[in-house]
C-alpha cells in the first residue's frame, strides 16, 4: 500500500510539474529582450512628483518612496536576475565539462541511435510484409519463456544477509548449568577465530531477565550470537554458518537450531503440520517426517515440536480402587498438589507489603519418590503419615494444616473381617495404596492448529529455493501417507502457504490493474479495439520478465510479482504513443500502411529515449547495493527485463497486431479529428 502511493502520488506531482512550471521555465526570459533592429530605444519619462506629493512634506515622502523602491526592486529584481544569470552561467560550464567528458559515450549511442532511425522504416515494413514470421517468432519466445519459467524458484521474500545470526544450542535434560557454559565458552572461543567474524558472544540458561533469551530456558539450553565484519557479504556469512554446523556437529550429545533475527513476521521457511489425537502416533510420525526431511539436501535445521519435556513424576490412580473406598479423584489430586507444591494458607502483612503463607509437607515428607508414595492422602486422617505406620502428632498436625482448605473428601470407611463397619475409625490411606507412582517424560508441549492436536516439523532452507523445497517434501510426504495411521494426516504449511496465499492476492491486483487500464484507455480512444491491442504488450512483457530473472538466477517472490504490478501501467506508454499517433494519422487522410511507417519513424526516438530513461534509472537498484538490496533488486531486475522486452514489442509487434486487427477507416473522421486539433503541432 505504501509502494503504491508512493507512486501514484510521484506520477501526479511530475505530471503536474509538466504541465505547469516547466513550461513557465522555459518561457522565462532572465534578461530583456533586445530592440529591435532599427528602432530606437524609447525616451524617458521626465521625472515629476506624483500626484498628492506637494511641498516640503510630499517632496520627502516621494523621496522615502523612491529609495525604497529602488532597494526592493534591488533585492528582488536585480539582484535576483544576478543570481540567475550566475546560476545560468555555472551550469553551462559544468554542462560543458561533463559533456567533454561523455562526448565519446554520447557520440556512439547518438551513431547507433541514428543507424537505428535510419534502418527502422526498412524493418518495420518487412515485418508488415511478413506478420505469419512475426507472430511465429513472438509465439516461440512465449513458449520458450513458459518453459523457462518453470526452472525459476519461488519464495516469499528474498534472504537477506543481516550480518549476524545465532544458534540455539541444547544440551541433555539434567546437564549443569556450568556444563553448558564450559561447552559454549569454547565453541566461541573457535567461532572467534573464523576468518570474517567481528563478535562472538554466548548465553548459557537464560531467563525472561536476560535481553539474548527473552524466553525462560532450562540449564542446559544456550545462545550462541555471531556479529560478521561485513554485514553485506553473503558468502561469507554463508560460509561461518556452514562452518559452524560443522563445528557443533562434533559434539554428539548436543542439538542446534540456527536463526537469524526477525525482521517480517513470517513463519520458518518449511513447516508440515501432523494432525492425529494420540500423542504416541504424532509422535511417531512427526519422527517418521523429520528423518524424510533430514535426507532432503538444501534443508537444514530440521526439528519437530513433540520432543519430550523434562523428567517428571507421573501419577496414575486406580480408579476402581478410589471407588471401592469412597475417595474422589479430583479432591485427591488437589491434596496431592497442596502437600507437595503447597497452599497460601494467609498472608503476613507488614507495613504495605502482603508476603503469603504457604503450607505444604515437610521437606523430608517430599524428598524422593518413596516419600511421596507413603503421603496420607484421605483428610480425615489423624497421623500415620510414617512408613511404619506409628503415629506422629507432628505429622498430623501437618497433614490437618494443609489439609484444611476443605477440599471435600471423606474419610474412607472400611469393614473388619466380621463384616461390621467401623465407620467411627477412619484409617490413613497412603498414595501408593490408590495409585502406581513412577518418572516419566510427557510431551514437551502439546499444539493445537483449528482445535486439533498438531504437531510441527520445521527446517531452514540452504542453497535451495522455497518451490524446489516444497515439490521435494510433498514427493516425500506423499510416499509416506500410506504407511501412517489412518487418523493422522499430513500437510505442507510454513512460508509455502503464505507464499500460495500472496500469490492469490497479487494475481487478482494484477488483474484488476489491467482491467483499469484498459478502461482508461478505452474512454480516451472511444474504441475496444485499439485498447486490446495496447494491452497486448502486457502479457507479452512479461515474457520479458521470465527471460531477465533466468539470466539473474533470481527467484519468483512477492517483490517480483509486485515489480508485475507495476509494469502492467508502465509497459503500455510506448503503445500509446505509436498508436494515437497512427490513429491521428490516419483521420489526416493517410492509408493504414503509411501511417504506421510514419508514426514508427516519428515515435521512435520517444519511445527509446523514454525505455531507456526508466531503464538506466533502475540499474543502481538492479545491481544491489546497500543494505536490504535483495528485497530490492528482484523488483528492478523485473521491471527492466519487462519494459526493454515491451519496448521491442511495441516496435514491431503492435503495427503488425494494429494492421491485422484494426479494419476501421478513420478517414471518414478526418474533418473532425483536424476542427478538434487545430492550431496543434505535432512533433516527434
Amino acid at each position: 500500500k505504501d509502494q503504491a502511493l508512493t507512486i501514484i502520488f510521484s506520477l501526479s506531482a511530475s505530471l503536474l510539474v509538466a504541465l505547469t512550471f516547466i513550461p513557465m521555465v522555459l518561457a522565462l526570459q532572465i534578461q530583456p529582450p533586445p530592440p529591435a533592429p532599427g528602432k530606437a530605444l524609447a525616451e524617458p519619462e521626465p521625472k515629476t512628483l506624483a500626484p498628492g506629493f506637494k511641498g516640503a512634506v510630499g517632496r520627502v515622502l516621494f523621496f522615502f518612496r523612491k529609495v525604497l523602491g529602488r532597494a526592493v526592486a534591488f533585492v528582488f529584481v536585480d539582484l535576483l536576475t544576478v543570481v540567475l544569470v550566475d546560476v545560468r552561467v555555472g551550469l553551462q560550464w559544468l554542462g560543458r565539462g561533463l559533456l567533454r567528458l561523455l562526448a565519446p559515450g554520447l557520440s556512439a549511442f547518438e551513431a547507433v541511435l541514428e543507424a537505428v532511425r535510419r534502418r527502422y522504416p526498412g524493418w518495420l515494413e518487412l515485418a508488415l510484409d511478413h506478420k505469419g514470421r512475426v507472430l511465429a517468432a513472438t509465439g516461440l519466445l512465449v513458449a520458450l519463456a513458459v518453459v523457462a519459467s518453470f526452472r525459476l524458484g519461488a519464495e516469499l521474500i528474498p534472504s537477506l544477509t543481516q550480518g549476524e545470526f545465532a544458534f540455539e544450542v541444547r544440551l541433555p535434560e539434567g546437564t549443569p548449568l556450568a556444563r553448558t557454559d564450559r561447552l559454549l565458552r569454547e565453541v566461541e572461543r573457535q567461532v572467534a577465530e573464523f576468518e570474517g567474524v567481528e563478535t562472538v558472544f554466548s548465553s548459557a540458561g537464560g531467563s525472561n531477565q536476560n535481553q539474548f533469551a527473552r524466553q525462560l530456558e532450562e540449564e542446559h539450553v544456550g545462545q550462541l550470537h555471531v556479529v560478521m565484519e561485513n554485514r553485506r557479504d553473503r558468502q561469507a556469512e554463508f560460509e561461518v554458518i556452514e562452518r559452524l554446523r560443522g563445528r557443533l556437529s562434533q559434539y554428539p550429545e548436543l542439538t542446534y537450531t540456527f536463526r537469524r533475527p526477525t525482521l517480517f513476521s513470517f513463519k520458518t521457511p518449511i513447516e508440515v503440520e501432523i494432525y492425529g489425537y494420540d500423542l504416541g502416533e504424532l509422535q511417531a510420525a512427526a519422527n517418521q517426517v523429520a528423518a524424510r526431511m533430514e535426507g532432503i539436501a538444501g534443508l537444514k535445521d530440521v526439528k519437530t515440536t513433540t520432543r519430550l519435556g523434562n523428567p517428571e513424576i507421573q501419577v496414575r490412580f486406580d480408579r476402581e480402587r478410589l471407588a471401592r473406598l469412597n475417595l474422589d479423584e479430583n479432591s485427591i489430586a488437589n491434596i496431592l498438589r497442596n502437600k507437595i507444591r503447597g497452599e497460601v494458607a494467609s498472608r503476613y502483612r507488614e507495613e504495605d507489603k502482603q508476603i503469603d503463607i504457604l503450607v505444604r509437607a515437610a521437606e523430608a515428607d517430599r524428598d524422593a519418590i518413596q516419600d511421596l508414595k507413603e503421603l496420607v492422602i484421605n483428610m480425615g486422617s489423624r497421623a500415620f503419615s510414617g512408613a511404619g505406620g506409628e503415629s506422629s502428632s507432628g505429622t498430623a498436625a501437618g497433614d490437618s494444616s494443609s489439609e484444611g482448605s476443605g477440599s471435600g473428601a471423606e474419610g474412607a470407611a472400611v469393614q473388619n473381617a466380621d463384616g461390621d463397619s467401623e465407620a467411627a475409625r477412619t484409617v490413613p490411606i497412603r498414595l501408593n495404596s490408590v495409585a502406581d507412582i513412577d518418572i516419566g517424560r510427557g510431551p514437551g508441549e502439546v499444539r493445537r492448529i483449528g482445535s486439533q492436536r498438531a504437531a510441527v516439523v520445521s527446517a531452514n532452507l540452504s542453497g535451495m529455493d522455497l518451490s524446489r523445497a516444497s515439490r521435494a517434501i510433498q514427493a516425500e510426504l506423499g510416499d509416506l501417507r500410506g504407511r501412517l495411521p489412518a487418523t493422522v494426516s499430513l500437510s505442507l504449511a510454513g512460508q509455502n502457504r503464505e507464499l500460495a496465499t500472496s500469490y492469490r492476492s497479487l494475481f487478482m491486483a494484477l488483474a484488476l490493474a489491467v482491467f483499469l487500464v484498459y478502461l482508461v484507455m478505452a474512454s480516451q480512444f472511444e474504441s475496444f479495439i485499439h485498447p486490446l491491442i495496447i494491452m497486448f504488450t502486457v502479457p507479452l512483457g512479461l515474457v520479458g520478465v521470465v527471460l531477465a530473472l533466468v539470466l539473474t538466477a533470481t527467484a519468483v517472490s512477492v517483490v517480483v510479482m509486485l515489480g508485475l504490478i507495476i509494469l502492467s501501467g508502465i509497459m503500455v506508454n510506448n503503445a500509446i504513443l505509436l498508436v494515437d499517433y497512427t490513429n491521428k494519422l490516419r483521420r489526416g487522410g493517410q492509408a493504414r500502411r503509411a501511417a504506421l511507417l510514419q508514426a514508427g519513424r516519428v515515435r521512435l526516438r520517444p519511445i527509446l529515449m523514454t525505455t531507456l530513461t526508466t531503464a538506466l534509472g533502475l540499474i543502481p537498484m538492479a545491481l544491489g547495493w546497500g543494505e536490504g538490496a535483495e528485497i530490492r533488486s528482484p523488483m528492478a531486475i523485473a521491471v527492466m527485463g519487462g519494459l526493454l522486452f515491451s519496448a521491442l514489442l511495441t516496435l514491431f509487434f503492435i503495427p503488425v497486431v494494429y494492421e491485422l486487427v484494426d479494419r476501421r477507416d478513420l478517414r471518414a473522421e478526418a474533418p473532425a479529428a483536424l476542427g478538434a486539433g487545430a492550431g496543434v503541432n505535432e512533433t516527434g
